[in-house]
């Protein structure tokens, strides 16, 4: 059974937390429907924080880094800010140089969603209007989370629009199981063989490439993340890439596995989606440094509407677009 309550804080906004029955707990925050703590046992049995926040609440009005926070409509970069749909070409926010990335500056990470609790869930919910952010339809969207007694966060999307639109919702918590001031020791397994060739502005070229002809991405779980950037050697230290899952079949599957040696806290990644974008915090801001987090968002291949070659992420009318995330923890 788990325990909700709606937490004080110094600003309109408001924070749940959801406490399980073996005293793990996480707090979701309405800006963004936020993901703002995860604290869950070490192999000590010492329970601690393994995602990214902010000391403030309201340091969140102001985030940069998408710490925690629901994005779309559509995740990462959509080439140029436009995609063509029925013969029409739909023009996005730019807020990344020529591109719009995480849906833009009216991405569903600004957003204050209003909320309710049902049974063991926390349920957020928000319609974005049509044209916002430039995508068409009025999008009724609805994200519940939910933590069992097995240490596992459960975050559901449930989504319905009026109109045609293309729609890739994730999570974008930044995980450092170990707490230490950088996530490099950390050893990841991705359940993959096949990954997106970049451009380094981090937009897809279309080539889909082979994980066992590039060393530097064979993910396997045997080498650090530092060790496996040392391979790369690229340009670019860190990683912003996504990968396939193995396993097509659109239902809930473990996807990758993240461990830190130091604290004993192993992440599993389930999902419904079709794959993973790794991205090591190259680029976030003060008070957090390169490296300090990574973000493991579950999502539909980015700037899908702009590669005939990728799944379809158009969302009809007709259509619920319905997606799990499911972060499991052990120690």
């Amino acid at each position: 059974m788990t325990e909700i309550e709606v937490l004080p804080t110094d600003t309109s906004l408001t924070v749940l937390r959801l406490r399980n029955l073996q005293g793990a707990y996480i707090d979701v925050l309405n800006l963004g429907a936020s993901l703002v703590s995860v604290v869950v046992p070490d192999r000590q049995k010492n329970y601690k924080n393994v995602i990214l926040r902010y000391d403030k609440i309201t340091d969140y009005l102001s985030d940069a880094c998408y710490l925690g926070s629901t994005i779309g409509r559509v995740a990462n970069r959509v080439s140029n800010a436009s995609f063509k749909m029925d013969d029409c070409i739909i023009y996005l926010e730019k807020n990344d140089g020529l591109h719009s990335n995480h849906g833009g500056f009216s991405g569903l990470n600004r957003r204050v969603f209003d909320y309710c609790i049902r049974e063991n869930e926390a349920v957020f919910y928000i319609e974005s209007l049509d044209g916002e952010g430039g995508y068409p339809g009025n999008l009724k969207l609805e994200i519940s989370y939910s933590l069992s007694d097995k240490n596992e966060v459960v975050i559901c999307f449930r989504a319905k629009t009026d109109k045609k639109t293309p729609l890739n919702l994730t999570n974008h918590a930044y995980f450092n199981l170990s707490g230490e001031a950088d996530v490099l020791a950390h050893k990841l397994k991705i359940e993959s063989d096949k990954f997106l060739e970049m451009k380094i502005d981090f937009t897809p070229t279309g080539r889909i490439l082979c994980m066992n002809e590039n060393p530097g991405y064979c993910f396997k779980g045997k080498k650090t993340i530092g060790e496996m950037m040392r391979m790369k050697n690229e340009h670019i230290k860190g990683y912003n890439t996504y990968f396939i899952a193995k396993n097509t079949r659109r239902q809930l599957r473990k996807i990758a596995t993240l461990s830190s040696p130091v604290s004993g806290i192993c992440m599993n990644l389930l999902t419904t989606m079709p794959g993973c974008m790794f991205y090591t915090g190259d680029y976030v801001s003060k008070p957090f440094s390169s490296f300090s987090g990574l973000c493991l968002e579950a999502q539909h291949y980015p700037d899908a509407p702009n590669h005939h070659n990728f799944p379809n992420v158009i969302l009809q009318p007709s259509e619920v677009y319905e997606e799990k995330i499911v972060y499991a923890f052990a120690n």
